[in-house]
């Protein structure tokens, strides 16, 4: 997952991304965060893997946070952790702990 964050990102497409996970985990809170993803691929008629791509991306950058000693495959949209960000920076505020 760490390589995604060097990616060069379009942050509008990222932001954008961040808002469809968002209310995609809030009405599906017991799908596996894969299923969630395969989903946004078939109702947005999106590219095989493309959505699993931006939750990568974003995953990477902490938009999301979950317990890393699980693995992904096994995460479900209600085990992740919405982190504030600042919209206008484009940057994620990271929780200190």
């Amino acid at each position: 997952m760490y390589p995604a964050q060097s990616e060069e990102l379009d942050q509008s497409a990222l932001q954008n991304y961040f808002n469809l996970f968002v209310h995609a985990f809030a009405k599906n809170p017991d799908e596996l965060i894969t299923e969630v993803a395969q989903g946004l691929n078939v109702s947005y008629d999106l590219e095989p893997g493309e959505a699993l791509y931006w939750l990568r991306n974003l995953l990477a950058r902490h938009y999301f946070l979950f317990d890393l000693r699980l693995h992904y495959r096994k995460v479900t949209a209600s085990m992740l952790t919405l982190n504030g960000h600042d919209e206008d920076a484009g940057e994620v505020k990271h929780v200190s702990g």
